[in-house]
């Protein structure tokens, strides 16, 4: 329910705001990561557009680097979401912050690997 001021309502707007630039990041990220190795110049324009979409968000950056790596931990995706990782350290993610974003990104994988099939 919002509230007289609407501070809820500013909350809940910044937060899917956030939401979406994650989703953003993400996909830029990983079509940024290729199989093979990139070169020089196709770094610096993945990186130049990582930090266009994230618009200084370094927590958000962040935030994509560490889900990206705890979730593909072991798995056939590891290396290229590594890549994505890396580009977005390059464009400026908090590094501090991505330890706790990789946990949650392993938690977000063991809970997705435990969902049961439907028959």
């Amino acid at each position: 329910m919002p509230s007289v001021t609407g501070q809820r309502d500013e909350a809940q707007a910044a937060r899917d705001h956030d939401q979406l630039t994650v989703a953003r990041l993400t996909s830029a990220a990983q079509r940024h990561a290729p199989p093979q190795a990139a070169t020089g110049a196709e770094t610096v324009a993945a990186v130049a557009e990582l930090r266009e979409i994230a618009d200084g968000r370094g927590d958000l950056l962040a935030e994509v680097a560490g889900l990206l790596t705890g979730y593909f931990r072991g798995t056939a995706g590891e290396m290229r979401a590594g890549t994505a990782a890396r580009l977005c350290r390059a464009a400026g993610a908090d590094t501090a912050l991505i330890p706790r974003w990789t946990a949650e990104g392993e938690r977000r994988a063991a809970v997705a690997h435990d969902v049961p099939y439907a028959s």
